[in-house]
């Protein structure tokens, strides 16, 4: 794509525009992404379309960083065929991508080399052979060396890439031909089998003097364990930068090691004094710079020897063999390298101090160097001689170290000196100066999150908070700022037991004794924070100075895995948590209405939060397998081999999710919809959006809920599993849901089930989840045709006494919603509401009050629709026309109805009944009327009879005529009553001649009165009889009628 192309880049960015509002998920195999080849987006541009799902992509822009690709990395991971972006369109944001390429960091570059190793190709190995230059051969594997250790599809890549040499054996040492770093062969046995280092690592063995002299180098100090030749400090730093990164993780560490230790209180102190009078008897004068200000962290357990071992291990926690820490997958201590270069502690008779850089702990260069001393406190003298080293530990939270006879300190006590922009300019391990605005940032995040921290933690119940001014001269001058309490609760129907330790040992203890076991319990945690009058030291925290208390719901399930699974050394443990309305009701609320917090949201747990955020509206807590980073589950990708520890740790946690947490979620859902006052809370916790690692979760909870049929719907009184619900979607009805929904709980559909108000979110993912049921699945659901069908049976029940405006709402939007089988019903139901008394009639009873066939109805003839706004809008009416209502032609039974209505409206007003004659036979005259009707109509008195002339002499026969209807002039309605008309007699079309015989038959038969509105045709049809009809018999019978009557009169 160039600027001279059809298809532009304005062109491209309207189409991001609109997947981007559909999901990008949805075209990940489409080439669409924009790859700049030359020039800029902006102009003279030459770009690449690539699919984002197919493709190598790295983005490398102002956004992510690039800090670890210099030019020479780059170049390479381009001769591998990977495209590093460096740039995208103004309208092509980082956050729309991020989840579908990688990022310029170790673990990401590492990521992508290894899927590529599976996929190279010898021309691409041969075309960087070529083309590499020693520059790039250099960096590139110095940037390597960062990776730690490499799988075998990665090594093979490498060495074809000439990067990575076979281990060689010879009489003296192990080598890799280079000449910088060496590792003693006593120590090779500690890495995998199999391993091959780069160029510049040598494995040296015997005595490192010989070995030294030999090989003409200086004498080098031979480091304990090392990856590759990695460095202790920037080993670190990638942590930090990769994983470990500055923030909530600081504390969260801290807290799980004092969880994991038994402590019930962890304290944190922002400590800003100088201690300018305690730098001189330190154990090194390197020492002095680390005496300033500090943050502490206290906890009231004593380290165990095995707690001093883990807290001590690099990268490598020794707590995954004991299913009872919460610490198991995490990082460990290394965190605290974020904030200070020389961490240090007491604990019992001990006090430890690290220095991974291996330059302050020693004065004398000549010496051994040490990345950290334990320190018996009990060697008095050691104390004495350095006891300005000492000194800021005096009289925090009871340490006493300076006191003789020295008593071992019955907690632990953790200082970690900020460090100052001299420290972080000299620090191999991170940059950041920890200022005052960093401590406040920091603490701010502690205080904001700390509910959620403790919420499953196994034995902490309480975080303080204090602060010490620079200018405190003791450290009794400390204030209180914050304080956070639990306390937790079991319940066990009705009883209630407060808990003084954690689940997960219990759980452990019984998951170890039992092969087949299960647990399900349900707690309560109440938790109390506190914000005291000195927090304003964080002037964003803004809370009243009442306490804030919420009380939570956790309900916890424990299962045993599959056999493939027993091996695994974790406790199948999980639980979900929402927070309750009271501490008595234990309604769902919302957690976005808690205090706003860095956990407002969902998130998942392994005891201590993780930053994974879910979707949902709980939190879920479990014994997960979780990256090194603690950033997301172990799951495998398309990229994974399928087998191996990180196969084996995705199976556990789709195990955990599939099970045991469905089963947490059910009964939790169970015990709070008895709290429930509204369907709202009672759907509060179904997942709806959520993350998509937890599909397997979401999946099979709505597969639960088919197959088990727990109770865990509601209707307004009582729980009801999926068996015994009928769905009424609101999706369907709209506007119109409560209506129907409140006429199917009290008219049922079906007497074995009952109608249910649930979201249509659960509705589609029933259906999504169970493509397999769909016919036990749809029988819960009611259609809209068979609820609007039942309504139309129904309309007439008592329930809708006093309730005719609903009903005719209900109705108005039944007619517009009308598939083939409810026009079917409008024919043959009474159903449709009529003026003015309400009764009901079939749509083929109807009559248009709009059109011409409404002049031959009264409303009190009830054929037209109530007066009702929904019912009597234009749309109504042309539906009901569609259906069959009358509108422009009468049926046969309407015709004979509208005669015999001319007999009894004659009897109350002449006029009205002349008046509906003539709309009757004008209708009659301009339809197209069936011989058959017209046959019949010939015995209906629907004509009006001639009345006798004036200048007629003789007998009249209409007269005497007892079969015709004569209507009376006294008898007027209202509206007619000073109308003053000629007498109306109608008689039957059979029975009269045309008026133009009247002088021929008019004494011995009757005459129609024949006006100019009555067309001959239609007179012709009806039967009435012209001068063609005219018998011998009966011109004979007029003529003696008018002979006798002349000789009588003269």
């Amino acid at each position: 794509m160039t600027e001279r192309s059809n298809l532009t880049i304005n062109w491209l960015g309207l189409v991001w525009l609109s997947i981007s509002n559909r999901g990008i998920r949805k075209f990940l195999d489409v080439p669409i992404f924009p790859v700049l080849e030359a020039g800029s987006f902006d102009s003279k541009y030459k770009i690449k379309l690539v699919p984002l799902h197919k493709s190598d992509l790295l983005l490398k822009t102002e956004q992510t960083g690039n800090k670890c690709l210099d030019n020479d990395v780059e170049r390479s991971l381009c001769l591998l065929g990977i495209t590093v972006i460096t740039q995208l369109p103004s309208w092509l944001s980082c956050d729309m991508i991020k989840e579908f390429v990688l990022r310029p960091t170790i673990e990401d570059v590492k990521q992508l080399l290894q899927r590529k190793a599976r996929s190279i190709d010898q021309q691409t190995i041969d075309s960087f052979n070529k083309n590499a230059t020693m520059s790039n051969r250099s960096q590139f594997l110095d940037f390597l060396s960062q990776f730690g250790l490499f799988d075998g599809d990665l090594v093979y890549l490498l060495r074809k890439l000439l990067l990575f040499r076979s281990i060689k054996q010879l009489e003296i040492c192990i080598f890799v031909d280079s000449h910088t770093h060496f590792v003693h062969e006593s120590e090779k046995d500690k890495f995998p089998k199999n391993i091959e280092f780069p160029d510049n690592c040598i494995i040296v063995r015997g005595k490192e003097e010989v070995i030294v002299k030999q090989l003409d180098c200086k004498k080098l100090t031979l480091h304990e364990f090392m990856r590759l030749h990695e460095s202790f400090t920037t080993r670190l730093r990638s942590l930090l930068r990769d994983g470990y990164t500055d923030g909530l993780s600081v504390p969260k560490e801290l807290l799980q090691n004092a969880d994991d230790a038994g402590a019930t209180e962890i304290c944190f102190v922002y400590d800003e004094r100088k201690h300018s009078d305690s730098r001189e008897r330190l154990l090194s004068k390197s020492l002095s710079d680390f005496q300033g200000s500090a943050l502490w962290c206290y906890n009231n357990k004593v380290f165990s020897e095995k707690d001093l071992r883990n807290i001590i291990k690099f990268n490598n926690s020794a707590k995954s063999e004991d299913v009872t820490t919460i610490g198991k997958f995490g990082l460990g201590f290394n965190a605290v390298y974020n904030i200070t270069d020389i961490p240090s502690f007491i604990s019992g008779a001990d006090m430890v101090i690290f220095d991974p850089h291996e330059k302050y702990l020693d004065d004398n260069s000549t010496l051994k160097r040490s990345n950290g001393k334990r320190i018996p406190l009990s060697k008095r003298t050691l104390v004495k001689r350095h006891t300005d080293q000492f000194k800021p530990f005096q009289g925090m939270f009871g340490c006493n170290v300076l006191d003789d006879p020295f008593e071992p300190y019955q907690g632990t006590l953790f200082r970690f000196p900020l460090r100052t922009a001299q420290q972080a300019d000299q620090s191999e391990i991170c940059k950041t100066v920890y200022s005052h605005s960093e401590v406040q940032s920091l603490l701010e995040m502690l205080m904001k999150s700390a509910e959620k921290l403790l919420l499953f933690c196994q034995n902490v119940l309480s975080i303080k908070l204090f602060h010490i001014s620079a200018h405190a001269t003791a450290s009794n001058e400390m204030k209180t700022i914050y304080m956070v309490q639990k306390d937790s609760f079991m319940h066990t129907g009705k009883s209630c037991t407060r808990l003084e330790t954690g689940i997960l040992k219990k759980v452990a203890s019984v998951h170890e004794n039992q092969c087949d076991f299960g647990m399900e319990e349900h707690h309560t945690v109440n938790i109390r924070q506190t914000f005291y009058e000195h927090a304003s030291l964080f002037p964003n925290i803004i809370y009243s100075g009442a306490d804030l208390n919420v009380t939570w719901l956790v309900t916890w399930v424990s299962k045993n895995g599959p056999k493939q699974l027993q091996t695994v050394d974790t406790v199948p443990l999980v639980a979900v948590a929402t927070p309750c309305k009271t501490e008595d009701d234990w309604t769902c609320q919302p957690l976005e209405t808690l205090t706003k917090g860095n956990y407002d949201t969902g998130h998942m747990f392994c005891f201590l939060p993780l930053p994974i955020k879910t979707g949902l509206s709980f939190h879920i807590n479990g014994c997960f397998r979780v990256s090194d980073d603690r950033q997301r589950l172990t799951l495998l990708n398309e990229d994974d081999k399928t087998s191996g520890s990180k196969c084996i740790s995705h199976a556990w946690n789709i195990f955990l999710l599939q099970d045991p947490l469905v089963s947490a979620l059910l009964s939790h859902i169970q015990i709070t919809n008895s709290f429930c006052q509204r369907n709202e809370d009672a759907y509060r916790v179904w997942p709806h959006n959520f993350n998509p690692d937890l599909f397997p979760f979401v999946a099979s909870l709505y597969r639960a809920v088919v197959d088990q049929n727990q109770p865990v719907f509601r209707d307004q009184r009582n729980s009801m599993s999926f068996n015994k619900i009928l769905i009424l979607e609101k999706i369907t009805f709209n506007s119109h849901f409560g209506a129907f929904f409140d006429f199917l709980l009290n008219v049922p559909f079906v007497k074995d089930r009952t109608v249910v108000d649930v979201p249509d979110f659960v509705c589609n993912n029933l259906r999504l989840f169970n493509k397999d049921k769909t016919s036990i699945v749809e029988r819960a659901f009611i259609s809209k045709t068979d609820a609007l069908v039942h309504f139309l049976h129904h309309i007439s029940d008592p329930y809708w006494a006093n309730k005719e405006s609903v009903r005719n709402n209900m109705l108005a939007w039944t007619i517009m919603e009308a598939d083939k089988k409810i026009k079917q019903c409008f024919k043959t139901i009474a159903c449709i509401t009529t003026q003015p008394f309400g009764r009901l009639r079939s749509v083929l009873d109807l009559v248009h009050p709009e059109s011409q066939l409404a002049k031959m109805f009264f409303e009190t003839d009830e054929r037209f629709i109530t007066k009702c706004e929904k019912l009597n809008e234009p749309k109504i009416y042309t539906k009901l026309v569609e259906f069959g209502m009358n509108c422009g032609s009468l049926p046969t039974d309407l015709i004979f109805d509208r005669c015999a209505s001319l007999e009894d409206l004659a009897k109350k007003c002449m006029e009205c009944a002349r008046i509906r004659m003539g709309y009757l036979l004008k209708y009659l005259a301009e339809s197209n009327i069936p011989k058959d009707t017209f046959d019949q109509l010939r015995c209906r008195r629907i004509l009006p009879v001639l009345q006798k002339p004036c200048e007629w002499s003789f007998t009249w026969e209409a007269d005497t005529n007892e079969n015709h209807l004569v209507c009376e002039l006294v008898v007027n309605c209202s509206k007619h009553i000073s109308k003053k008309n000629p007498i109306l007699v109608l008689g039957k079309p059979g029975d009269l001649f045309r008026q133009d015989c009247y002088s021929t038959v008019g004494s011995v038969q009757s005459i129609v009165d024949e006006k100019d509105w009555i067309s001959s045709t239609l007179l012709k049809n009806l039967g009435v009889k012209n001068s063609h009809h005219l018998t011998i018999p009966v011109v004979m019978e007029q003529l003696q009628t008018v002979g006798n009557e002349f000789e009588d009169g003269k």
